[in-house]
């Protein structure tokens, strides 16, 4: 009977050593799952960010100048310098025929 019971409670303590290592276990695989889950939510939050910054950047490129809005630029900026110079002639014309002793010289740029 001695050793029976010897034999239980040799067993009682196997079993309770085993439980406090499958415990000890789980508390480890439970950090590990804590951690990746961190990790994995550190990833998550990159992907937002990027895909932020790609929805930034696109908005930019869309309101950026097509090629048609800087020739139109161009057009109008011409015009715009055409009308000066002709101004420009004009009022040195009537400055000449006014007061015909100031002489202009004028030398357009290359």
């Amino acid at each position: 009977m001695n050793r029976r019971l010897d034999t239980i409670e040799h067993s009682h303590r196997e079993a309770e050593g085993n439980i406090q290592s499958m415990t000890t276990h789980l508390g480890d695989l439970s950090l590990r799952q804590t951690a990746s889950d961190a990790r994995i939510q550190q990833a998550e939050d990159k992907i937002k960010g990027g895909a932020q910054a790609v929805r930034d950047l696109s908005a930019q490129v869309a309101s950026l100048p097509t090629t048609e809005d800087v020739a139109s630029v161009r057009r109008d900026l011409n015009d715009k310098v055409c009308f000066v110079c002709f101004c420009s002639l004009l009022f040195f014309a009537s400055l000449l025929l006014t007061n015909p002793c100031y002489v202009f010289v004028y030398v357009p740029d290359s």
